[in-house]
């Protein structure tokens, strides 16, 4: 008959919840252990969970419980068994009735059988492994204790009730810095950090003040590397499908000793997932020796790689005077996986207005000089999981030496699941080169590969400028599309100046415009209207000019009007002074393009004609389903039209009030729900022009 093995695991539990669970295989039979937890700067309590033999236990007899040890609900730790084993888990001490939970910590998603894992009674549960694997001991109790946010316990006993032995690691020898596994160029290095402890004071007291902003480090093994040639290098760092979840730090000291003062410590880089690989171009100089701490992301615990080598030389065109030359109508394939990470001009892209991402790294250059002024794509692609995250901006330069001017940057196309492609278009001036820094975007691959390439973009409106504005006609409806108008405009800076960059409005971008000089001072409605489908969401801008080629605008009071969004219609009221002559843009809100009307009425009530008010006008029922009723007080004098005009400034519908007849009703059940408007007019002026929603 077997004798049962009794093993007691005491532990304290800290203060917090745990972000993983700590792993340990208890082994020799008769012995105790304490698992204990850290809290860092407290040398009381202990770093993550030990497989570590311990002789005291910290009590915790604040709330007056005595010698207790406290947790949160979903506290626990991890247990290795092997397939067959059987095991009794019991509280010890509680004051509480504490249900108890066996869950499987492996990455692969195997399920523990019900059968295999009973119900907890009286704080105690059996358990048989059905499986050879890591398993996590769960406590749980509904509600919290002592008003404090913690259930206490005396101490948890594991009984191995079938035999056998069960094996506690100790610590990896690279636990701590002074451990470090020495690389060397091109050797891969494997190791699991499962059992690295969980807490450190070399990382809390030297690395973290030093400048390591990855996080607080946990679960650390460390590797060391003393070049012999000052070059960049390679540092990668990989794990299996269901290893580590983690990140690296290089680390410089100051002094030739492993316990010497932290002068750098940076963070490197971070895996995206466990199962992924991450690489970082770091320089490093001769016969100094650099340290690499690696840990897990929310203590996360596995196995992993990490390997050094040299780095590849860079391609031609990492700096901006070997900028590969492109020819309209061609494409360039490229890669920045070997790019370094500085560039010698990065300094003046910076002083150029650089505000593309947090830092420039791994950029590659092109130029292009247009040989005549006008509209151009740039046309960039990146390609499924090898493909660069693009981040391109663009300058100009009367050389590759000259003072840079930043024109504008935008986020390109995505390499992390699919092909992607993506087309920008700007003006560019005949005869001006222009120069293309392509980089890795933060929100996605660094790294990578890439196309670029120019061709002819479309013709932009003919008001895309202000000296080709559109002159609005009082009341009459115009259309229009801002899709080809350029991002940039001449006026951008002059409007920002006169204060049309507000908490409304913002940059102006896509802009087309239009003039209008008002015949009275008075109070005018701008309406714009935007169709459900392939409408602009417009923000209108009004300022006072006299004439197109001046900086000097005379803002409108207001500046700056919110406009349609899309689907929608919008009527903004402004004073506008007589005689005066208006220069009045639609703007896409935040690069906003689509369709949409514009109109200039002359109030914003719904009657339009002095001659009329005596002869009222009603609509209704406005909403309608099908019918609408158009009725005069009194009979009119004249043949009277009634129109009705959608979103694009179509007419829908029209029909002829007799002259001597006071009512019209109007049919809409051809056509689709929406926003339409009403117009009605005689042979000298609009009488009426009111919205309608058909529903």
């Amino acid at each position: 008959m077997k004798k049962n093995l009794l093993i007691l695991f005491v532990f304290t539990l800290m203060l917090f919840k745990l972000d993983a669970y700590s792993q340990c295989t208890p082994t020799a039979a008769n012995q105790v252990y304490n698992l204990q937890f850290a809290e860092p700067g407290n040398p009381a309590r202990y770093g993550g969970f030990m497989c570590a033999m311990h002789d005291t236990l910290i009590a915790d007899t604040a709330s007056g419980f005595g010698n207790n040890y406290r947790f949160r609900d979903g506290d626990g730790y991890g247990i290795r068994l092997v397939s067959g084993d059987a095991i009794t888990i019991s509280i010890i001490g509680s004051l509480d009735t504490i249900s108890i939970t066996m869950n499987d910590t492996s990455c692969a998603g195997n399920v523990i059988p019900s059968a295999y894992a009973p119900p907890n009674v009286n704080n105690t549960l059996a358990f048989t492994a059905p499986y050879t694997g890591m398993f996590h001991i769960v406590f749980n109790k509904n509600g919290f204790c002592g008003g404090t946010g913690f259930q206490r316990l005396g101490g948890v006993m594991v009984v191995l009730t079938n035999g056998g032995s069960i094996s506690c690691p100790s610590a990896p020898m690279n636990d701590s810095i002074c451990g470090a596994v020495a690389m060397t160029i091109g050797t891969t290095y494997t190791a699991d950090n499962s059992y690295a402890n969980n807490y450190d004071a070399y990382d809390s007291l030297q690395v973290v003040p030093a400048g390591y902003n990855c996080s607080p480090p946990n679960n650390t093994m460390w590797y060391s590397f003393t070049p012999t040639t000052t070059t960049y290098y390679n540092f990668t760092l990989s794990s299996p499908a269901c290893g580590l979840y983690g990140r690296s730090g290089l680390i410089e000291l100051n002094g030739a000793s492993c316990d010497s003062s932290v002068i750098l410590a940076t963070c490197l880089n971070s895996m995206n997932a466990a199962g992924t690989s991450v690489m970082t171009k770091v320089l490093l100089n001769a016969s100094t020796t650099y340290y690499f701490m690696i840990d897990g992301r929310g203590n996360s615990t596995g196995v992993f790689n990490v390997m050094i080598d040299v780095a590849p030389p860079p391609p031609a065109n990492d700096t901006i005077c070997n900028a590969v030359t492109m020819l309209i109508n061609n494409t360039y394939n490229g890669d920045n996986t070997d790019a370094l990470p500085t560039d010698p001009r990065d300094a003046d892209v910076q002083a150029a207005g650089y505000n593309c991402s947090g830092s420039i790294s791994g950029s590659m250059w092109y130029k292009y000089t247009p040989a005549a002024s006008g509209n151009y794509n740039i046309n960039t692609a990146s390609f499924a999981n090898v493909g660069l995250s693009t981040m391109i901006s663009y300058y100009t330069a009367t050389s590759c030496t000259g003072t840079l001017t930043m024109v504008n940057c935008y986020t390109g196309p995505s390499g992390n699941n699919l092909t992607n492609n993506a087309t920008y278009t700007t003006f560019m001036t005949g005869g001006q080169i222009y120069y293309f820094m392509v980089e890795g975007a933060n929100n996605g691959n660094t790294s990578g590969t890439f196309s670029i390439g120019i061709t002819q973009g479309p013709p932009s409106p003919a008001n895309d400028t202000i000296c080709g504005a559109l002159t609005l006609v009082l009341n009459t409806v115009v259309i229009d599309d801002n899709t080809n108008a350029l991002v940039n405009d001449p006026m951008n800076q002059a409007i920002i100046a006169a204060g049309y960059a507000n908490n409304v409005c913002g940059t102006p971008n896509n802009i087309l415009w239009y003039k209008f000089t008002a015949p009275d001072t008075a109070n005018y409605v701008i309406e714009t209207t935007s169709p459900a489908t392939g409408g602009l969401h417009a923000h209108v801008g009004v300022f006072a000019a006299t004439r197109c080629d001046t900086n000097a605008f005379t803002p409108n009071p207001d500046r700056c009007y919110e406009g349609c969004n899309i689907g929608t219609t919008k009527d903004d009221t402004v004073k506008l002074n007589g005689g005066i002559t208006y220069y009045i843009f639609v703007d896409g809100y935040q690069g906003s393009k689509g369709q949409y009307t514009i109109e200039i009425l002359a109030t914003a009530s719904g009657i339009y004609s002095m001659d009329v008010l005596e002869n009222t006008i009603t609509i209704a029922p406005n909403p309608t389903s099908n019918f609408f009723r158009v009725k005069f007080d009194q009979a009119v004098t004249e043949n009277t039209k009634i129109e009705v005009i959608d979103l694009l400034g179509r007419n829908v519908y029209h029909s002829t009030i007799k002259s001597g007849s006071n009512a019209s009703d109007v049919d809409l059940s051809g056509l689709a729900n929406g926003n339409y408007i009403v117009k009605i007019s005689n042979e000298k002026t609009i009488l009426y022009h009111q919205k309608i929603v058909k529903q």
